[in-house]
This record gives C-alpha cells, sequence and structure tokens, in this order.
C-alpha cells in the first residue's frame, strides 16, 4: 500500500514563497496520513470520537427521500421583480 504524506503552511503569499524557495521534498517535516475508509480524508483530523459521531442518525436515515427542493418548472410565470407582471 502506498504511504501517504502531508504538509501545509499558513500565511501570506510572499512568506509561502519564501518557504519553497528554502524547502524541497527532502527536508519537509512531512506527517503521515492513514485515510480510512469510507471517506479517505487527505488532511490530518482528529477522529478520537468518530465511534460515537458514527453511532448518531445519519441523514439518509432521517431524510430518506431525496429531492431537489422546491421546483416550479414555470419560473418566469410565478417570479418577478415586478407585482404588475405577475398580477398579468
Amino acid at each position: 500500500m502506498a504511504k501517504v504524506y502531508h504538509a501545509e503552511i499558513y500565511g501570506l503569499r510572499i512568506t509561502k514563497y519564501d518557504w519553497l524557495n528554502k524547502h524541497n521534498i527532502k527536508n519537509v517535516k512531512w506527517n503521515i496520513l492513514e485515510p480510512q475508509t469510507p471517506f479517505y480524508f487527505l488532511i490530518p483530523r482528529n477522529e478520537d470520537h468518530i465511534k460515537e459521531y458514527q453511532s448518531f442518525t445519519s441523514i439518509q436515515e432521517i431524510f430518506p427521500i431525496n429531492i431537489t427542493g422546491i421546483v416550479t418548472a414555470r419560473d418566469k410565470f410565478v417570479i418577478d421583480f415586478d407585482e404588475l407582471v405577475l398580477k398579468r
């Protein structure tokens, strides 16, 4: 299995450019990640309470039917900034 390494730097662009000029792949302090199924996050995460989090009811269980929301299919007929246009 391949290893996943991670590093990041915060700050202003000029600071980041300076940092990049002084570092290369060999002298960066890398963090080794161990992405876990099912999401395989490629960032460091604190998963100390992941079992508790996963014990809660999922959104898919709460809302079993997926919908896009309100769809009028006639927006030009029912939506306008001018009240008179809608009355016509």
